[in-house]
C-alpha cells in the first residue's frame, strides 16, 4: 500500500508526508509510542497539530513502534473522511449492523457489565466504563487508541463477523 495520508493537512511536513495509512495501522510510521498531551496546556483539538510536530523515532516503514499517536491520527482521518465524530461513524457502520448494543465510547449503560480497567487512587475505586488512558480521557473519551468499551456478548458478534470473513448482514 503506497497511499500516503496527504489528506491530513497536519502531515504535509517533510518528515511526515510519506507516512501511509498502512504504516499507521501497523505501527511502522516512525511516530513515538506516546506523548502526555493531557499534561500540556492545550486544547484537545490541538493534538493532531502537535503530533505532526513530534519528531519521528524512525524512518517510516523501517521499524515497529507501538504508537498511540498513530492511532490518534487514524481516528482523525476517519472523522475527516466521514465528516462525523468517530463514535457516530463506528456505531452506524459497525456496531449497529453487528447488533453490538453494548459497545461504545463513554458508555452510559450499566457499567457493571464491563471489566475493571485499573484502580483509581484518587477516587479509591476501580474504573469501569471510564477510559483509563489519560490522553483519551483528556480527548473526551473518544480516540482511536483507547476508550472503546464492549461486553463479551458484543465481542462474540464481532468475532463471528471476522469468522465470516467480514460478512455481517445476517448478524442483526
Amino acid at each position: 500500500m503506497t497511499e500516503s495520508v496527504f489528506f491530513l493537512e497536519e502531515f504535509t511536513k517533510e518528515d511526515k508526508k510519506d507516512i501511509t495509512v498502512y504504516q499507521l495501522l501497523t505501527h511502522t510510521s516512525g511516530l513515538p509510542a506516546s506523548r502526555d498531551f493531557y499534561k500540556e496546556s492545550i486544547e484537545p483539538k490541538e493534538i493532531p497539530r502537535l503530533i505532526a510536530t513530534t519528531s519521528l523515532q524512525a524512518s517510516p516503514g523501517s521499524k515497529v513502534i507501538y504508537s498511540d499517536l498513530g492511532f490518534m491520527m487514524l481516528y482523525k482521518l476517519i472523522e475527516k473522511i466521514a465528516d462525523q465524530r468517530l463514535d457516530v461513524v463506528a456505531k452506524r457502520e459497525l456496531f449497529e449492523p453487528l447488533g453490538m448494543k453494548e459497545t461504545n465510547f463513554n458508555p452510559n449503560y450499566n457499567q457493571s457489565r464491563f471489566a475493571s480497567m485499573e484502580y483509581d487512587e484518587a477516587s479509591g475505586s476501580w474504573l469501569r466504563g471510564v477510559v483509563h488512558d489519560e490522553n483519551a480521557r483528556f480527548m473526551g473519551g473518544i480516540s482511536g487508541h483507547a476508550g472503546l468499551f464492549s461486553t463479551a456478548t458484543d465481542l462474540g458478534n464481532y468475532v463471528s463477523m471476522l469468522r465470516m470473513m467480514g460478512c455481517f448482514e445476517t448478524m442483526k
